[in-house]
Formats: C-alpha cells, sequence, structure tokens
C-alpha cells in the first residue's frame, strides 16, 4: 500500500465516486454531509509522478507490476497507511519509483495491484526487485461521526534469500470537512512501525498532506528510522492519480533524502453484484 522505502505494509486504495453509488457503498462524510468518504480519502491517497510515467512506459509497465512486488506498499505516497479497502469489484494499479538518499542506485521501482472481493474486505499482490508481498485489508469498524474506521492489514513478504516477514498492523482513519486525519502501526520479526499522516482536499479533488513515521528495529543491529515526508496528489478524473512525495530522515545515521513518485489507475466493473451492498 505505499512505496516509499520500507517494505512493511500494504496501500489503501480509492474507489470510484459513481460506482459505490451504483453498489450502494457510498458513505457520507459525518464531518461535511455534501462530501462522501471517497471524496475525503481521494484527497490524498496514492498517485504517481509526470517522470514515472514517463519512464514506466508499455512493457516496463507490466515488468514491474509482475516482476517487481515490494516494499512500497502503504497509503501511496506516504509509508503510513490507511484503513479504506478498494471498493468492491474494483481493481486499483499503482506503479511508483521510490528513492532514499541522493544515490540512484537506491532508487526501487515498485508495483501493487489490490482486487475488492466484497465490502470492507480487499486482497493486494505488491512487490518490487528480489520480494513478493502478499496483504489484505479487513475493515471492521466503519466510520461515522463520532467514530473512526478501524481495519486489520496483514501481509506477508517472501524475500528472494528465502525468508519471509509478516505485518500486523492496525490502521485508523477520521474525516471532518476537508481534513482527513490517519494512522496507526503494526509489528513483524524485525521491526515496529507507526505513523500518522494528516491530508487537506484541494479543488478538483487534488490533496496536499504531511506524515511523521517511525520504525524501531526488535534487534540491536536493525536501524531506526524517524522521518518527515510532504505529500501531494493530482487527481485526474475518476480513475487515475499522480502522486508525489518528498521528505527525509530526522535521524543522521538514515538515508537523508527520501522520495517517491506513483501513477494509480482503478479498474471498476459496470454491472451491480449481489455482494456489493452497504453494510453501514
Amino acid at each position: 500500500m505505499i512505496a516509499s522505502c520500507s517494505g512493511e505494509r500494504w496501500r489503501n486504495r480509492p474507489c470510484l465516486l459513481h460506482e459505490r453509488r451504483e453498489h450502494g457503498d457510498y458513505e457520507r462524510n459525518p464531518g461535511n454531509p455534501n462530501e462522501s468518504l471517497h471524496a475525503a480519502r481521494l484527497r490524498g491517497k496514492r498517485c504517481v509522478s509526470l517522470a514515472l510515467i514517463a519512464l514506466f512506459g508499455g512493457g516496463a509497465l507490466c515488468a514491474i507490476l509482475f516482476l517487481s512486488t515490494a516494499n512500497a506498499f502503504a497509503g501511496p505516497p506516504f509509508e503510513t497507511d490507511d484503513p479504506v479497502p478498494v471498493a468492491c469489484h474494483n481493481i486499483e494499479v499503482d506503479i511508483a519509483q521510490a528513492r532514499q538518499g541522493s544515490d540512484m542506485a537506491t532508487s526501487t521501482p515498485t508495483g501493487e495491484i489490490d482486487y475488492g472481493p466484497t465490502q470492507n474486505i480487499e486482497v493486494s499482490i505488491a512487490g518490487q526487485s528480489g520480494e513478493v508481498q502478499l496483504g489484505s485489508a479487513l475493515r471492521f469498524v466503519t466510520e461515522n461521526a463520532t467514530r473512526p474506521q478501524v481495519a486489520f492489514l496483514p501481509s506477508i513478504t517472501f524475500k528472494s534469500d528465502g525468508t519471509s516477514e509478516t505485518f500486523l498492523p492496525i490502521w485508523l482513519q477520521k474525516s471532518w470537512g476537508p481534513w482527513t486525519a490517519f494512522g496507526g502501526g503494526g509489528i513483524s520479526q524485525n521491526i515496529v512501525f507507526s505513523g500518522v499522516a494528516l491530508q487537506h482536499e484541494l479543488p478538483g479533488g487534488s490533496a496536499l498532506g504531511v506524515e511523521f513515521f517511525h520504525s524501531r528495529p526488535r534487534s540491536p543491529a536493525g536501524e531506526f528510522r524517524t522521518n518527515f515526508n510532504v505529500g501531494y496528489t493530482y487527481q485526474i478524473g475518476e480513475r487515475h492519480a499522480i502522486m508525489l512525495a518528498v521528505g527525509r530522515s530526522l535521524i543522521h545515521s538514515s538515508a537523508r533524502v527520501l522520495f517517491y513518485a506513483g501513477y494509480q489507475v482503478i479498474v471498476a466493473p459496470h454491472g451491480h453484484a449481489a455482494n456489493c451492498t452497504s453494510n453501514g
């Protein structure tokens, strides 16, 4: 679900507004009755850079999606994830380029495909060179005027050296007016991760946001990470988005500069499935 540089978790995807209406999956933003939760969340999640589009065309896109599946999984363009699963029977495809530091050798192409088999559930496959991640999103609390939505997003990453890593996070999100806050954290065999992000909707459905996240190793040999990122999502119609993020480490021993650029497309069904009914 993100596309930065840590590979501990997944990302969450928006769903098309008109499709949510057709499928009975149209939730209102309790902080702003004139806005859907989808529109509130579209403001800042997932995207890609124009530079990335130029970099990954045609066959390169396929290569990224199926030959590299990896670390950039979370709530693009942020490391911090959110609890919103992709809409019922929608497919979301994301490709991105993430970089740590000034060395282009650390530049990492990533890809992810997410599918919503039913309401409040998502299954995903993602990866980058040397890693493939399988994950899911299970939203068990929906948002209303007094409570945030909450989801469990377990994932397992298979590495080229034959090892694997399981990440078990809980993510929350709450919207009010043009603002959306999301965050949470989780644990794996190697790290304990936590993060929080705040986004503001801009005209046309685009969004600007900031995040802080911290990653603590569970072994003495691991590296602490504390970072600050600024992210921008440019929404292109209902099905396409471009996202950029830039940030830096607040710990001198870590990679100093972080950069993310990505592109997202959503494929929505034409009909209405029986299991795509709102369950509040």
